[in-house]
């Protein structure tokens, strides 16, 4: 039997051997956990793009990917056809199953998933919650953390980007422009901004300011290898 361990707070901060990110078939990951993968592991999103203008990720499918640097597991699982569509508990199901009859071969013993379907999906975590432990119970030699995101929990990643910012380093070490800074430096004196899942919501934060954001924090040399620390 699977241990199933019910979690709140933030899914990355996992030591568990993959981490699962729900995704579309699309190729777009633009909120949510998708966004914050892909700003972490951009190289992981180029390719998942790639699979999904190939029309080789279906609705209900898994995809594999292994971070070079450190060799941590991420599993892609399709919750959806389109981002502006709902999940279906048949993908759920189906994606489930395919994670029952392959886990072994992929020689996975522990494994860290969110509510599937059941943030930007639309779908209810008390439909999805039992369809997942009847799937994932039976397994053998494997620790399941299912995930509840808590936008308050700790954040080490968002306590050395104030440390920096507050230190007054960001503009030369993140490579960013004054304004940037500023729109940065704003965004963290907020007390919505509670976490780096918050950030791309600030006003004035764009596109290229969290690119150098998620660089820094888990692309620089002192910092490979290591991106749960």
């Amino acid at each position: 039997m699977a241990e199933l361990i019910d979690l709140r707070g933030n899914i990355f901060t996992t030591n568990a051997e993959v981490i699962v990110i729900t995704v579309n078939c699309e190729g777009v990951m633009g909120a949510g956990i998708a966004l914050d993968a892909r700003l972490r592991w951009p190289d992981m999103f180029k390719e998942y793009r790639d699979l999904c203008e190939a029309g080789e990720l279906k609705a209900g499918g898994l995809w594999w990917w292994t971070n070079p640097l450190n060799k941590q597991r991420v599993l892609c699982f399709a919750t959806k056809a389109g981002w502006r569509y709902p999940s279906r508990i048949e993908w759920i199901s189906e994606g489930l199953d395919t994670f029952a009859s392959t886990y072994g071969n992929e020689g996975v013993t522990s494994i860290a998933m969110p509510r599937l379907g059941a943030s930007h999906g639309g779908l209810s975590w008390e439909q999805v919650r039992p369809l997942m432990i009847k799937k994932l119970e039976p397994l053998e030699s494997l620790v399941v953390e299912l995930w509840d995101f808590d936008p308050a929990s700790k954040d080490p990643w968002f306590d050395t980007l104030v440390t920096l910012v507050s230190s007054g380093d960001a503009v030369k070490t993140l490579g960013l422009t004054v304004r940037q800074h500023k729109a940065l430096e704003r965004a963290l004196a907020s007390p919505r901004i509670t976490g780096l899942a918050a950030l791309p919501t600030a006003d004035g934060v764009g596109e290229r300011t969290l690119e150098k954001v998620y660089e820094y924090l888990f692309r620089r040399p002192t910092t490979q290898g290591n991106l749960f620390e």
